[in-house]
């Protein structure tokens, strides 16, 4: 990792890390938003690539079940015995919203609004009906993800009752009460943030950044599950199950030119 020249492992952690930190300002004050939903949308896939993932026998690589390995010096090496996708299946609900907030734009409280004359609140039915989907599918393949692997090593699945989070992974995929779904998959995020406050934060040798660090992904599990409950139809969304079986021609390929 420490290798001669500013072009190296390191070199380029530091740049991304500093490049992550602007882009969280920017985004919180409505700059450029667009452009870096756009780009972020693809970059997190990088980090879902880039995840070490133990392919091999566990005792033949000397790895315990959690995929770690203590070398000489007591230098500790891990890598992940899940696959990849299934322990970043929250990255890929994060790259789904960064799609999602290029397709809403900066929204008219920022300073793309300010500067540019550029932003929109969430009234044009078209585009949240997209919004609609995207969230609740990558929503919904958190929580059956997290029931249908409960129990293996770094899986989220934030309650210790995996059935209702495949109940609730279902209704988000059908496009049925969205609104209300929206708010249950909220609270249950909400429910499991709170209780790793207790869990980290409150103890004395790890604490508040911690706790931070652990929950930053469900950040934005909470806003995109408010957003469900804040703009999604109460009874069936645009694109629910029934309304593709009732009319797939129109729903899958569009209305008649």
């Amino acid at each position: 990792l420490f290798v001669d020249g500013f072009f190296n492992p390191l070199g380029f952690l530091i740049l991304l890390s500093g490049f992550e930190f602007i882009s969280g300002i920017l985004l919180i004050i409505g700059f450029a938003v667009r452009p870096l939903s756009l780009l972020w949308g693809f970059l997190i896939w990088t980090f879902i690539i880039g995840l070490p993932v133990a392919t091999t026998n566990l005792d033949a690589a000397g790895l315990s079940m959690e995929g770690k390995k203590i070398l000489g010096d007591g230098i500790e090496i891990k890598a992940h015995t899940t696959p990849a996708l299934l322990v970043l299946i929250r990255d890929i609900t994060m790259s789904a919203c960064a799609f999602v907030l290029f397709r809403l734009g900066s929204g008219s409280y920022s300073l793309d609004e300010k500067l540019f004359n550029r932003g929109q609140v969430i009234d044009d039915k078209v585009d949240w009906e997209y919004g609609d989907l995207w969230i609740r599918l990558s929503l919904g393949v958190v929580f059956i993800v997290g029931a249908l692997f409960h129990g293996l090593p770094y899986i989220k699945s934030f309650i210790p009752v995996p059935f209702i989070l495949f109940i609730v992974g279902v209704f988000l995929f059908s496009g049925h009460f969205s609104k209300y779904v929206g708010g249950v998959t909220f609270l249950i995020i909400l429910y499991y943030s709170v209780f790793a406050f207790i869990g980290k934060a409150m103890k004395p040798d790890t604490g508040f950044w911690d706790w931070m660090n652990s929950i930053k992904r469900e950040f934005v599990l909470l806003a995109a599950s408010s957003l469900l409950y804040m703009f999604s139809d109460a009874k069936k969304s645009y694109y629910s199950l029934q309304n593709l079986f009732n009319n797939p021609k129109e729903k899958l390929f569009g209305k008649e030119a």
